[in-house]
């Protein structure tokens, strides 16, 4: 009999909410290489639909798209819950940007230069996480 479940992807442990293309394939080759599930989203509402559906263990924000509502944002992410490690990027000189994203609720902003050099820890601490949450390695 075949298992649906068995056949089925495995739920992301990573999402990304980040339109730079460049950006993003980094962020999910790097996943890759490591192991880990990574899933990319182009809106709040869909990084939103898709943390309600998978429970990851890190979400991932591009601090710097045009537009963004990190009041929406933080409320998307607190909706996920209080285990789920949230990380903000973006340009060093975004400061006010910096500012608002940690009055919102997300602690962990950095410079886009400072979360590239940590992308593989960040990723590999995801994973870890998952895992002792209960779900398989991927």
């Amino acid at each position: 009999m075949n298992n649906p479940a068995a056949t089925a992807s495995p739920a992301p442990q990573v999402l990304a909410l980040v339109k730079d293309m460049i950006f993003a394939v980094k962020i999910v080759s790097t996943a890759r290489s490591l192991g880990v599930s990574c899933q990319t989203a182009l809106s709040v509402a869909g990084l939103a639909g898709a943390c309600a559906a998978h429970q990851p263990a890190l979400i991932i924000v591009d601090l710097d798209l045009p537009g963004l509502d990190v009041q929406a944002l933080a409320s998307a992410v607190r909706a996920v819950g209080a285990h789920t490690r949230v990380v903000g990027y973006l340009s060093h000189t975004q400061v006010e940007m910096a500012a608002a994203a940690k009055a919102a609720g997300i602690a962990e902003v950095m410079p886009r230069s400072a979360f590239t050099r940590n992308l593989p820890e960040l990723l590999q601490a995801a994973g870890r996480a998952t895992i002792k949450a209960g779900q398989p390695p991927q």
